[in-house]
């Protein structure tokens, strides 16, 4: 498993004379990065776990960035590419990858509140094109949808 990106958060600068209002941030200007994973890799979450303490630094980055910014929770979202599986073993390979990361996210103290879930996409949203192994690495990903969540959450 390999980390791509860095956690990147683009602010939407208030209009002139509402400086000193607060500034509503939407959770699409939030970047965590993504996790891209070896082709049919992992065979199960606890062997993308062992993978994944290679990466443990960029993750370590997600973890910091939650925990000063308890106001977002986020979801992993797992995928895979269309070469490398097919029909429901795309979805569970998907969801094997959203699961690791997820895992590997509880164990190193993101708040349980601030994980909203889990889920496999399988190769139904790709990233990019499938025509060399690069692009198709690309497609074989987790990634994390962040919210901010409602007040009481």
């Amino acid at each position: 498993m390999v980390i791509v990106g860095s956690i990147a958060v683009a602010c939407k600068s208030p209009a002139h004379g509402q400086e000193n209002r607060p500034i509503l941030v939407d959770p699409a200007d939030y970047d965590l990065g993504r996790v891209l994973f070896k082709e049919k890799q992992p065979t199960s979450a606890e062997e993308a776990l062992q993978d994944a303490s290679v990466n443990a630094s960029s993750l370590d980055e997600v973890v910091k960035f939650l925990t000063h910014h308890a106001e977002l929770r986020i979801e992993v979202l797992g995928f895979a590419d269309e070469k490398e599986c097919d029909g429901a073993e795309c979805k569970n390979l998907a969801e094997r990858r959203a699961l690791a990361v997820f895992k590997w996210l509880q164990s190193h103290g993101v708040p349980s509140n601030q994980l909203k879930g889990h889920e496999g996409f399988g190769k139904t949203q790709p990233v990019d094109l499938s025509d060399t192994e690069a692009q198709r690495q690309n497609n074989r990903r987790a990634e994390f949808k962040v919210e901010v969540a409602k007040s009481g959450s």
